[in-house]
């Protein structure tokens, strides 16, 4: 997506977010994955949890809008932050086999990055 894309999008989801969170002005695991219209939950739960900043168990707007900038702007190093956070389901941070599974799907650089990350 281009800025002006992801600006429109952003202003979509911002609406969207208003509609599903009503007078509440956070929405629940359950509001989230029936906004998202998934089958498989196992995203929609680890992308929630990993916005849900403050571990209340319910999104902010402002943690939701703040997620998806961070990942339609971030740098590749965040980007690829993010995604090891998506499969790190235990937060053990696996070096060695999730360095593998990066190393095998991204390349070289992407790997470096993680090992670095992870260090």
């Amino acid at each position: 997506m281009g800025t002006a894309a992801d600006a429109e999008w952003l202003r979509w989801v911002n609406k969207k977010f208003g509609k599903v969170a009503g007078k509440e002005k956070e929405i629940s695991l359950e509001e989230f994955k029936s906004a998202l219209q998934v089958k498989e939950s196992f995203f929609a739960e680890r992308f929630f949890a990993l916005f849900d900043s403050d571990g209340s168990g319910s999104l902010s707007r402002e943690e939701l809008l703040g997620s998806l900038r961070q990942l339609l702007h971030g740098n590749s190093t965040e980007k690829l932050r993010f995604l090891f956070q998506v499969y790190d389901v235990d937060g053990e941070r696996r070096k060695m086999r999730s360095v593998g599974v990066f190393w095998d799907k991204f390349g070289i650089w992407s790997s470096l990055s993680i090992r670095l990350w992870l260090g």
